[in-house]
């Protein structure tokens, strides 16, 4: 039986009730069948569900105990970056150059893009360069440049981001969910990797990748054969953080293709990479003009050059979709420390410190980050004690939240003027994102919009859901932490996807209320 507090909170906002509403009793009998039933005894579950009309908490076990909140945490960074910049807003990429543009449209001189203030080009659905860098093309083409005489320099002045969340996983970074974050994205800083048979079994097994020779990236060690047809492929790929080095091992049978989507060691050259093929593919650049590649972390004001153009980003409200239904992490990663990247030009320009120089000792982007999300949750009334934030994507373990502070998150975005941008980000049940291919024909298909939670042995989903002629609308948060299963017969998704389900059905029966 799952551990869980005895005592459920069955009050109402900011009143006392006489007694448990009928819908509060027959909620707590409905959460009693369901522990009963699971088969991961042992595991600890966190509920909270809110009634967003009146703000009437219905029903809640473990509400208040800090529990690891996986991707959910993706709400939090949201719901700060919206916050913070507003569902309008759009990120910039600034075209510049240290030489002259000719009459003849030639750019004598360097192409300068100056990174850290766009979430990027391209996404993991990508296929062709040209989709991706389209905005960057479509600059020059608008700002009268026909050829590139120079060279290409990427530069980032005052980032502060480490590349990877506090307390990521090593063995998570080579993953194309694990990928760094960094001023510069490209295709979410990841690339796909095909594997093709031998022509024979035990010949090598061929391996590419999407849009640059596998050689551009890695220092490829190979051991994969081609197995009999019909036989079970093993593939395993290896890259030890800070290394180059990609060692593939295992087989891969006859008549098979394997993809997989791997983090690229070094995103910056990676970006200045596809841009400079792109450019080539486009006749910025001639056959036998090589476009030299150079990154400067710290440029001085004067040598970035004079303005070509301005690139700009989706708006928030569609960062904030692409963020929420995919579950992205370096995306939610990336606002958050552009949160705190602001926070840190703020605290420069009030200590008088000139854009582009070091940044003064003290807390990095994503700690600053950290610190404006917890001022804007003091903002709404959650206790200090509720939250414990290492960093904004939810891989790591070491964050701890309560199911009643995530909740609590719900219900102001749910009053707030952002309303209808934070509900639409989120996941549809049995129709998008990640939870496309769940809820479906259940009472919960098309009625829940919530955010999906997974590390192994931890499962969660919060969201809302609402009846069919939308007189109920509720918020409802719910963690599994420590779900191990010892029979094979369960898991913490199906059996949280049964109390959801119980839930919805509960929701839409009029003679339940």
């Amino acid at each position: 039986m799952p551990l869980f507090l005895t005592s459920l909170s069955l009050l109402g906002a900011g009143a006392l009730e006489v007694g448990p509403s009928p819908e509060a009793v027959a909620l707590r009998q409905l959460w009693s069948e369901h522990s009963r039933q699971t088969k991961a005894p042992g595991s600890l579950w966190g509920v909270h569900v809110q009634d967003l009309n009146s703000g009437r908490v219905l029903f809640e076990t473990n509400s208040t105990q800090r529990m690891i909140p996986a991707s959910t945490m993706k709400l939090y960074t949201v719901a700060l970056a919206l916050r913070h910049w507003g569902a309008d807003h759009r990120f910039t990429t600034t075209l510049r150059t240290t030489g002259t543009r000719g009459a003849d449209g030639v750019l004598r001189g360097d192409l300068v893009l100056v990174g850290g203030d766009t979430p990027g080009f391209g996404d993991r659905t990508t296929t062709r360069l040209e989709t991706a860098f389209q905005p960057v093309l479509d600059a020059l083409n608008q700002a009268g440049i026909r050829r590139l005489d120079g060279g290409l320099r990427l530069v980032f002045p005052g980032w502060t981001a480490a590349p990877y969340g506090s307390g990521w996983g090593w063995d998570d970074l080579q993953e194309g969910y694990g990928a760094a974050v960094s001023p510069f994205v490209a295709m979410e800083n990841a690339v796909w990797i095909s594997v093709h048979p031998g022509a024979s079994v035990g010949d090598p097994a061929r391996i590419e990748s999407r849009f640059l020779p596998l050689q551009n990236l890695f220092d490829l060690q190979s051991s994969l054969i081609t197995s009999a047809r019909g036989s079970r492929s093993q593939i395993r790929f290896l890259r030890l953080p800070g290394s180059n080095r990609l060692s593939a091992q295992g087989t891969l049978a006859l008549g098979s293709v394997h993809q997989e989507r791997l983090s690229v060691p070094d995103p910056a050259v990676w970006f200045g990479q596809l841009l400079r093929q792109v450019l080539k593919n486009n006749g910025f650049i001639n056959n036998d003009h090589e476009l030299a590649l150079t990154l400067d972390t710290d440029p001085k004001g004067a040598e970035l050059g004079a303005p070509l153009a301005v690139v700009y980003s989706k708006p928030m409200a569609e960062l904030a979709a692409d963020c929420l239904k995919i579950s992205n992490n370096l995306l939610a990663q990336w606002l958050l420390v552009r949160v705190g990247q602001d926070r840190l030009r703020q605290d420069m320009a009030r200590a008088g410190t000139a854009s582009g120089s070091n940044p003064p000792l003290g807390m990095d982007a994503e700690e600053r980050g950290i610190a404006a999300l917890q001022e804007l949750l003091r903002e709404w009334g959650v206790p200090r004690e509720e939250t414990e934030f290492e960093e904004g994507a939810g891989l790591s373990r070491k964050n701890l939240v309560t199911a009643r502070a995530t909740a609590r998150v719900l219900q102001v975005m749910d009053q707030s003027a952002l309303s209808d941008v934070w509900w639409s980000a989120f996941p549809v049940a049995g129709v998008d994102g990640t939870l496309r291919t769940r809820f479906l024909n259940s009472p919960a298909q098309g009625r829940v919009r919530a955010k999906t939670g997974t590390l192994r042995h931890v499962s969660a989903l919060a969201g809302e859901l609402h009846s069919n002629e939308g007189k109920r609308h509720w918020a409802f948060v719910v963690v599994a932490n420590g779900f191990v299963d010892g029979t094979g017969q369960t898991s913490p998704v199906r059996e949280l996807d049964t109390w959801v389900k119980a839930l919805s059905e509960f929701a839409a029966d009029p003679s339940a209320f």
